[in-house]
């Protein structure tokens, strides 16, 4: 059975970025590193229950690969610490069935979290250093939520420059574990 793709998203995210001005960095300077948090669950109004957070990033050398090595990525996690908010949140790390995306999945320690407007969860991707020729990064979003106590997957695209919903379906495949 698969998971019914939702027409929008149904929390709100909030992108920012240190330093504020995307570095074009020298990937062999140890001291040029950036961060990437995704805020998400700020102002909601009705509440949400939220089962997976994930994202996958582009690495390699081409103008949309946010990383050159996407070891060098370590992750951070702020918020969700209550039980009603997942009593905190694990992450695991995989690369994508057909490479060139590493992949982290937030799960919250119990079955799922509520977001209500009152708290948010932020995701921060810290200390890598940027692929040097990156212009316009594509980084998924997947959200895995209960409507009606039935789960919903929805994709979302980000840039550094902000969140959208594509118009056109996005690709899945990033988000498929390689298998061993």
């Amino acid at each position: 059975m698969t998971t019914p793709a939702l027409k929008s998203p149904l929390l709100p995210y909030r992108l920012s970025r240190m330093p504020e001005i995307f570095a074009r960095s020298n990937p062999s300077d140890p001291l040029d590193t950036n961060s990437l948090s995704i805020t998400a669950g700020e102002g909601l109004r009705e509440p949400v229950r939220a089962y997976s957070l994930s994202l996958a990033v582009p690495f390699g050398t081409e103008d949309g690969d946010l990383v050159l090595d996407p070891e060098s990525i370590e992750v951070e996690t702020t918020g969700g610490e209550a039980p009603y908010q997942g009593g905190g949140w694990d992450v695991e790390r995989y690369t994508s069935a057909q490479g060139g995306h590493v992949v982290f999945i937030w799960t919250p320690r119990r079955d799922y979290a509520t977001f209500n407007g009152e708290w948010a969860l932020t995701l921060s991707l810290v200390d890598y250093t940027p692929n040097p020729t990156a212009r316009r990064v594509p980084i998924l979003i997947e959200e895995g939520s209960l409507i009606n106590e039935r789960p919903g997957r929805m994709l979302l695209a980000m840039t550094l420059e902000s969140v959208f919903t594509p118009q056109e379906p996005i690709d899945p495949s990033p988000f498929e574990p390689v298998r061993m």
